[in-house]
C-alpha cells in the first residue's frame, strides 16, 4: 500500500516531466501543473495547482486574478506530505473551498485536507477532514467529491470520500461539512459522519 502510493506520487511527477505539460520556473526550481480555474461572481478569477520543487516538496498552490492581473502565488497546504487529487468551489459570495489528499511518505496514509478563502481576508489554515490514521485511499486514486451550495445566510461545503476501517478490512462512505455565513465567516469542519453501512 505504502509503495503504491508513494510511486503514485513520484509518478505524477515524472509523468507531468516528460509529457512536458508542467511549467518549468528556473528561478523557484519549482514545477506546476493539473490546474483549476473558476471566476468568481465578481468577474475576479481563483486557480489552484499541484507544484513539485528539487527538493522533492508537493503542494497546492493558488494565485487570484484581480482586474485581469494575477496576484503572487501562495502556497495553500503543508509541505509535509505529497499533495494529489485536489477539487477547487467557489459560492456566490466571492469564497472558495479547496480540498485535496495529502499522503504521509512515512507510513503511506492518505488523508483528506481542505481549505477555506474569504473574500477579503484570503486562506485560512489547512485542516484534516478524514479520520486521523485511517486511509483514504483504495491503492490507486483516492476517490471523493466537493459540492458547495449557496443558502438563504451563506453557504456550506459538502464533501464525501472513502475510508478504509483500522483493520483495512472495509472501506465505507464518510461525509463532512463546513458553514460559511456572511456574519462569522468559515466556521470548521464536523467530524466525519459515516454515510454507508459496513
Amino acid at each position: 500500500m505504502s509503495f503504491l502510493k508513494k510511486g503514485l506520487c513520484v509518478g505524477l511527477a515524472a509523468l507531468a516531466f516528460g509529457l512536458g505539460i508542467a511549467h518549468h520556473s528556473l528561478e523557484a526550481s519549482q514545477y506546476s501543473f493539473e490546474p483549476i480555474v473558476k471566476v468568481f461572481p465578481s468577474g475576479n478569477g481563483i486557480a489552484i495547482w499541484q507544484s513539485y520543487d528539487d527538493s522533492g516538496n508537493f503542494y497546492i498552490q493558488s494565485n487570484l486574478l484581480t482586474s485581469g492581473t494575477w496576484g503572487t502565488p501562495t502556497v495553500i497546504s503543508s509541505t509535509s506530505y505529497y499533495t494529489l487529487n485536489h477539487l477547487l468551489a467557489v459560492d456566490a459570495a466571492n469564497n472558495a473551498v479547496t480540498t485535496w489528499i495529502g499522503v504521509d511518505s512515512s507510513t503511506g496514509i492518505a488523508s483528506l485536507y481542505g481549505v477555506t478563502y474569504r473574500a477579503g481576508s484570503g486562506w485560512g489554515t489547512p485542516e484534516l477532514i478524514s479520520d486521523s490514521g485511517l486511509d483514504v485511499s483504495d491503492g490507486y486514486v483516492p476517490q471523493y467529491s466537493l459540492h458547495l451550495h449557496d443558502t438563504a445566510t451563506g453557504s456550506v461545503a459538502l464533501v464525501a470520500w472513502g475510508e478504509y476501517d483500522s483493520t483495512f478490512s472495509f472501506i465505507n462512505v464518510f461525509s463532512s461539512s463546513i458553514v460559511y455565513t456572511t456574519l462569522f465567516g468559515w466556521g470548521s469542519w464536523s467530524a466525519p459522519a459515516q454515510a454507508s453501512s459496513s
